[in-house]
């Protein structure tokens, strides 16, 4: 190749970098972004807000123009609005340096508060060179601080400043040195336009928001990528008042809940409230009113100091939310206590009296009473109940133990978790004695001599016919007798011999002594005619009974026949115990006289009487009649270490206290006559049958030890010719601790209803006997 050829070649190649350099003022340095379409807007909101959604539509492209047209927001594939597109027009913000994005390695920024050109989402930058070269790099930015386009613009360095005139299009920059270099919008190469739309309530969730560009005669529809948008639920604050702050169980009280909106939001709630009492539901849940209001009414709180709060359970658009605790106060309420007897204020002993207790609610509506009532009254021989369990409101009680009196008793009502406690008004009853009727009956029909022996019967029973048989006593009254009392057996008899009836007509009545429970009655009289005696000698024992306790006297009057007003020669009367004379007394006018022994030995006795006199060497005996005497225990000394007591044996039943922890006693029983004989055996305390005997060796016991609770012996003193035996039962209440015996002690035997008197009945006479052991604080 020629040098003309070559410096030809070098001219052309010269020709075309000038004029490509003069076209890199003009044009990108990169390749240019296709037409895109952005949505922008909040990313969060609150039900209730307005948001407001912004697609950008850019043409990007190297000679591009201004998009035109409309664009379509859908909320997924809803459509919820439409806008037209406006184009956007460049303006110039001031931002820090350190805000800028990262810079080339040859540019700077050589201000502190730069201007910046935001148009078309991009961010343009104008930098200087290192190199201090009289020109600017403008590099525009998207929002991820990509490059997307840049310019070197000639002319001037460190831009102070950049202005826009709108109705130019123009975008001039000033430099140091003060020269102007202006650029036409269309220069920049980043058409856009925007569209923008307002939703109101858009609900609770996250949203995808998309755009659809419709396109215009240059250029295609284009839909923006989805733009999450997300609603939350309106905050709320609930309110809860109560219209009775202190209730009785059972009355209405009236809740009120108020929910609303806490960032003012006027669209109202809806949903329920769960109204809770201490955390637990007290109601199926209430549906919200159109105010925001929802009302609980109820009667059925339980009895407390109870939290109150109202739960709100949301919505789809509202959050839920606690009321603060409203204190509620929920007192016990009150009843009536009705009792009623039956029969009504009078009955009689032993007849079944009913005492029915009624509780009911004096406010209609509310569940029945439960728990339990006593009834209280004046009769203290009688366990009255404490706990009577409630059925529906009622609980009955029966008995037949009263005692005879006018009592007055009460119900009371203990109360339950709902209802307070309460009293019933007194009631006073009447307890008559079983009426009774007395009979009377005697041995003979006719006529007697004096001194014939004459039985008596009495028979005393109830006029109703009652169950319980009556106890007690018959006092025989009448003519020469002497009043005498006889105790009625379990027949409700009672008898009585005499034959010391003077002659003539005598009148005898027998009149009932009653016991606690029955009434006091009187036979009619009977009559009977005595004649003098014109027969043998007649013995005749002047007691009802033929036993005697040892110690008591015994009297007897002899009659002899045929000697009435013989006082010449009256003759002397022999008593003799089984042959043997023991008294010897003259007879009188009557041919009568009484004798009285004392000192009787105890054992079975045959008594006989003759009459002597001159003339008559064998005499005359009388009958035989027979007399026990029963020897007596006088008093028992028990013995328990160092500690000595003497019972007195006042009685055929005895009892006693021992405390303390040595378990083991001694007895030494006491007779009143020498040459008895003394038997001591353990019994059973339910049974009454005898169990193993006790030794006695010098009038003492053997070690005899006891089980904590009752114990009871069996004491038997023999008279001396075997024939009889008196027994005496002891019961012993052993207490291992050194308490004395109280009411408590003696409220719990009494449950148990041990016999303490030898009657198989248990009665106040067993109860009085228990309350005989109650001790003083302090004991000797």
């Amino acid at each position: 190749m020629n040098k003309n050829k070559v410096r030809y070649s070098l001219r052309w190649l010269c020709l075309v970098c000038f004029v490509s350099l003069l076209g890199s003022l003009h044009q990108p340095a990169y390749a240019a972004t296709t037409v895109s379409n952005q949505i922008t807007g909040d990313s969060a909101s609150v039900y209730g807000g307005r948001v407001e959604f912004t697609s950008t539509v850019t043409d990007a492209s190297g000679g591009g123009s201004t998009p035109t047209g409309n664009v379509a927001f859908y909320d997924g594939a809803t459509l919820i609005g439409t806008g037209d597109l406006v184009e956007d027009e460049p303006i110039v913000v001031n931002k820090p340096a350190g805000a800028s994005p990262p810079t080339q390695p040859d540019l700077k920024l050589t201000c502190s508060n730069c201007p910046v050109i935001q148009w078309g989402g991009l961010s343009f930058w104008a930098y200087s060179f290192y190199e201090n070269t009289e020109e600017i790099q403008l590099i525009g930015y998207d929002a991820n601080n990509q490059i997307v386009k840049s310019w070197k613009i000639a002319g001037d360095r460190y831009v102070e400043g950049i202005t826009i005139d709108k109705s130019a299009r123009l975008i001039t920059f000033k430099g140091q040195k003060g020269n102007v270099i202006s650029r036409t919008w269309d220069q920049l190469e980043n058409f856009s336009a925007h569209a923008s739309i307002v939703v109101p309530n858009l609900t609770a969730g996250a949203h995808s928001i998309t755009s659809s560009y419709t396109g215009d005669g240059s250029h295609a529809a284009q839909t923006a990528s989805p733009f999450i948008h997300t609603v939350s639920k309106n905050p709320t604050a609930t309110t809860l008042s109560s219209n009775n702050a202190v209730a009785n169980f059972g009355e209405p009280i009236t809740f009120t809940a108020y929910v609303g909106s806490t960032n003012g939001s006027d669209l109202p709630p809806t949903g329920q409230f769960t109204f809770k009492a201490n955390g637990s539901v007290i109601s199926p849940p209430v549906n919200i009113e159109g105010n925001g209001i929802a009302t609980l009414i109820t009667a059925s709180l339980p009895v407390g100091t109870l939290s109150i709060t109202a739960e709100y359970s949301g919505d789809a658009n509202h959050g839920a939310s606690l009321s603060t605790p409203v204190t509620q106060y929920v007192t016990k309420a009150a009843v009536q206590v009705e009792l009623t007897v039956a029969p009504t204020n009078e009955s009689v002993y032993s007849h079944l009296i009913t005492f029915m207790i009624h509780v009911t609610n004096t406010t209609s509506g509310l569940p029945i009473p439960e728990g339990v009532v006593a009834i209280t009254g004046t009769d203290s021989t009688i366990l009255w109940p404490s706990e009577l369990t409630l059925v529906n409101g009622k609980a009955a009680w029966e008995t037949d133990r009263l005692a005879v009196g006018t009592h007055t008793f009460a119900a009371n009502y203990a109360g339950d978790a709902n209802y307070a406690a309460m009293s019933s008004s007194s009631h006073t009853q009447q307890i008559n004695p079983i009426p009774t009727r007395v009979t009377m009956t005697k041995s003979v029909t006719e006529a007697v001599y004096y001194g014939t022996p004459i039985t008596f019967t009495a028979h005393v029973a109830n006029t109703n016919g009652e169950a319980l048989i009556p106890t007690g006593k018959v006092m025989f009254s009448g003519g020469n007798m002497t009043s005498t009392e006889i105790e009625l057996d379990a027949a409700g008899d009672a008898s009585l011999t005499t034959a010391n009836l003077l002659p003539g007509t005598v009148s005898i009545t027998a009149t009932y002594v009653p016991d606690s429970f029955h009434q006091s009655k009187m036979s009619a009289p009977l009559s009977q005619v005595i004649v003098p005696n014109t027969q043998g000698t007649v013995l005749i024992l002047n007691h009802p009974s033929s036993h005697f306790q040892y110690g008591e006297r015994v009297s007897f009057t002899a009659s002899v026949g045929g000697l009435i007003g013989d006082q010449g020669q009256p003759g002397s009367i022999s008593l003799r115990d089984n042959g043997v004379e023991k008294a010897r007394v003259t007879a009188d006018v009557y041919g009568a006289r009484e004798i009285v022994l004392t000192g009787v030995s105890s054992g079975t006795h045959h008594f006989t009487a003759i009459y002597e006199r001159e003339g008559i060497s064998n005499g005359i005996e009388s009958q035989e009649v027979v007399v026990v005497v029963h020897p007596v225990l006088t008093q028992l000394q028990l013995k328990q270490g160092a500690v000595e007591k003497v019972l007195p044996a006042t009685a055929p039943w005895l009892a006693t206290v021992v405390h303390g922890p040595n378990d083991t006693i001694t007895l030494t029983p006491a007779s009143a006559e020498a040459n008895t004989g003394i038997r001591i055996w353990k019994q059973d305390p339910l049974s009454g049958v005898l169990g193993a005997e006790i030794g006695v060796m010098n009038g003492q016991s053997e070690a005899i030890r006891l089980s904590e609770g009752l114990n009871r012996l069996a004491i038997k003193v023999t008279s001396s010719d075997a024939t009889v035996a008196a027994e005496t039962v002891l019961s012993i209440f052993y207490t291992p601790d050194d308490h004395p015996w109280d009411i408590r002690q003696v409220l719990h035997v009494m449950s148990l209803e041990y016999n303490m008197d030898g009657i198989p009945t248990f009665d106040k006479a067993d109860i009085n006997e228990l309350l005989k052991l109650i001790e003083p604080i302090t004991r000797s």
